[in-house]
């Protein structure tokens, strides 16, 4: 379960391909326990990106999985889905083993992982304000003259 920002899609996204590669081939009685949720309080998933990488995105992890072990494959349940992008849904509160959502779901959990609230530090924002537009800084240390 996942409370993101846009690490928190990366994050979704490889923890996704581990589960599909690795863990449905070496574990993979335990594949039908595992589903990836995405909480997004917002309509939309990487808000500040392009429209056709939010788009892109969100296909990519909607793909329904492809399970090469056709023993593991005929132990998930009928429209099997790892992923769900549950937008618009923002987080009231975090307990010990449930996420409770503002329109008053409950949704239970055994691993939540909150990459959410992500922003530059005020004196970066500072700087960036009093930086004319145009101007540009230097990252390079220099000592000496």
């Amino acid at each position: 379960m996942f409370f993101l920002d846009w690490s928190g899609i990366e994050f979704a996204s490889e923890l996704r391909d581990f589960i599909t590669s690795d863990i449905s081939k070496f574990y993979g009685k335990i594949l039908k326990h595992a589903r990836i949720k995405i909480i997004e309080a917002s309509s939309m998933v990487l808000a500040p990106f392009d429209p056709s990488l939010q788009a892109a995105a969100i296909e990519a992890l909607n793909r329904r999985i492809s399970i090469q072990d056709r023993e593991v494959a005929e132990m998930l349940p009928p429209q099997f889905k790892l992923t769900e992008l549950l937008l618009e849904s923002g987080v009231k509160e975090v307990k010990e083993d449930v996420v409770c959502l503002k329109d008053g779901r409950e949704i239970p959990y055994g691993v939540a992982v909150w990459a959410a609230g992500n922003g530059p530090l005020p004196i970066t924002l500072n700087i960036i304000a009093a930086l004319g537009e145009g101007e540009q800084v230097s990252f390079f240390v220099q000592i000496g003259s």
